[in-house]
């Protein structure tokens, strides 16, 4: 394999592993029994889309034909992560998703942080040679 197709299996596997902590956090009431769960949840999230935003945007030859500058790679890795980022949290806002409404803003910044922390990880992944 290289370099290229690692990250998209990498991106893929977590995203199973994702899929299969969510099922159990919904099956055993996770979110609700530990306070780290999403912690953890929101990490992986910011790092599974960002290896796979990095992928999309950088091996796919779809955007860019060549690799850009590192700064420039990791700014749109962490543009998309955020937007999606942003999205989730008006999602969950919308369907009424919210553990407390006293603390709703720093939960909401509690996630975009973690969500930026693993993008900015899947960047320096993708970066590194």
């Amino acid at each position: 394999m290289n370099r290229r197709t690692d990250l998209l299996y990498t991106a893929l596997a977590l995203a199973v592993l994702l899929a299969l902590l969510q099922a159990a956090a919904i099956a055993f009431y996770l979110y609700w029994s530990y306070w780290w769960y999403d912690v953890l949840m929101h990490f992986l999230g910011g790092l599974t889309g960002g290896l796979a935003a990095f992928w999309v945007l950088f091996h796919s030859g779809l955007f860019w034909r060549s690799m850009p500058s590192k700064k420039t790679a990791t700014l749109a890795t962490l543009f998309c992560l955020m937007t999606a980022g942003v999205l989730w949290e008006v999602m969950e806002f919308q369907y009424g998703m919210l553990d407390s409404f006293e603390s709703y803003p720093l939960d909401v910044f509690n996630d975009l942080v973690l969500d930026a922390s693993g993008a900015l990880l899947a960047a320096y992944i993708g970066l590194k040679e």
